[in-house]
């Protein structure tokens, strides 16, 4: 899970670095990144 949160916090600042509107959107296609990644490591 270390990976995870270093990764997490990379997204975090980009996301920042984002307007808003695109960060929604931006967000919502991570989210199913990530939760697909997750799945891939169980």
């Amino acid at each position: 899970w270390r990976v995870a949160n270093r990764l997490a916090e990379r997204v975090a600042i980009h996301l920042l670095s984002l307007h808003y509107s695109e960060r929604a959107d931006a967000l919502k296609d991570l989210q199913g990144r990530i939760n697909a990644w997750i799945d891939e490591e169980k």
